[in-house]
């Protein structure tokens, strides 16, 4: 019986991890052998790498909750020399996240359909290669790997609830909240 669905997310376990420099990823389909009891699943993971492993090679970290320090408009730019006035994208939300040794900071911009930019940072060194998934409704809509700089991007979000996911080697760090 496969234990895991298309879209879920995963880390490698056990020894298979080590020949791996990313280990988080997405289950992108299973198979399951009637003649044999071992289930194989093909991952695609934050680095793109995307390979075929059973099941007693995959988990499901646990959830740490995030807690919101800060949830606001984006601090205005300074302002222009000799008052010089322009005229600037509308205002932003700034989420700031901390979970774990995680910090999160989220960006989220737009009117009818929504942006999130963010960064992912562990003490101040960004974190590379997480994966980043918007949740509507417990289902996952959009997943992103982070950059070399800890950045990711999301974009055509409807507003409404959400649950923003950062899936590091370990730990998931969960934050819910309105965009």
């Amino acid at each position: 019986m496969p234990r895991f669905k298309p879209g879920d997310r995963v880390q490698l376990a056990g020894d298979i991890a080590r020949f791996y420099p990313c280990v988080v990823g997405i289950v992108v389909d299973g198979q399951h052998d009637q003649t044999s009891v071992l289930v194989h699943y093909r991952v695609r993971l934050a680095d793109q790498t995307v390979g075929t492993f059973f099941d007693f090679q995959l988990q499901s970290p646990p959830i740490v909750r995030a807690s919101v320090v800060y949830d606001g408009p984006e601090p205005p730019e300074p302002p222009v020399p000799n008052d010089k006035k322009t005229s600037g994208p509308a205002e932003a939300r700034r989420i700031s996240l901390v979970g774990g040794e995680l910090t999160i900071h989220l960006n989220i911009t737009g009117n009818s359909k929504k942006a999130i930019t963010g960064k992912v940072n562990a003490a101040s060194h960004p974190v590379a290669a997480a994966l980043v998934t918007i949740l509507v409704q417990e289902r996952p809509v959009q997943t992103t790997p982070t950059n070399n700089r800890g950045e990711f991007d999301i974009h055509d979000l409807s507003g409404g609830d959400v649950i923003v996911e950062i899936f590091v080697t370990g730990r998931r760090i969960t934050a819910h909240f309105k965009i």
